[in-house]
């Protein structure tokens, strides 16, 4: 018995040629899995539109409240300095609550100029964001409207000195 010998012209021998050829099945299945996995890949896909914010109307409700609160301290800005430092910290919360939701902005109170009226405010807008708080379901917001709660308050304290 002789051993075959390499094809010089391709340097295959016939044990090689039966190797592709025992081979050949299972490249034509991997071919065949990772091309409908490409498929499935570039397959335009709808997707679902995303559940609504659960926390969104919460979110409305502080932002509507500061915004009124806020139109109704501008113009009593140069009156006293607390109130300059409330319009810094309300428009500071709005920004990070991301008030680009359009959220009715409550009526601006009439808080006649006088201290006691806008700490009476101020003390129901903390009062606000402090329920709110407690009935969010993200505790990232929830901690956020807590801290912003606490820093009105603190500035409430401020207008009573």
């Amino acid at each position: 018995m002789t051993r075959p010998t390499p094809d010089p012209a391709t340097g295959a021998s016939r044990r090689a040629a039966l190797r592709l050829v025992a081979l050949a099945p299972v490249a034509v299945a991997l071919a065949a899995c990772s091309s409908s996995a490409v498929d499935r890949l570039e397959a335009p896909r709808s997707t679902p539109p995303a559940p609504p914010n659960p926390d969104q109307p919460a979110v409305d409700a502080v932002i509507g409240a500061t915004t009124g609160l806020l139109s109704a301290l501008r113009p009593l800005r140069d009156t006293d300095p607390a109130f300059a430092d409330l319009i810094t910290l309300h428009t500071s919360h709005l920004a990070r609550l991301g008030s680009a939701s359009t959220p009715v902005a409550a009526a601006a109170p009439d808080l006649g100029g006088s201290r006691a009226q806008v700490r009476s405010h101020e003390a129901a807008l903390a009062t606000l964001y402090a329920e709110h708080a407690g009935t969010v379901e993200s505790g990232p917001l929830a901690r956020l409207l807590a801290a912003m709660s606490a820093a009105i308050s603190q500035r409430v304290a401020g207008l009573e000195a």
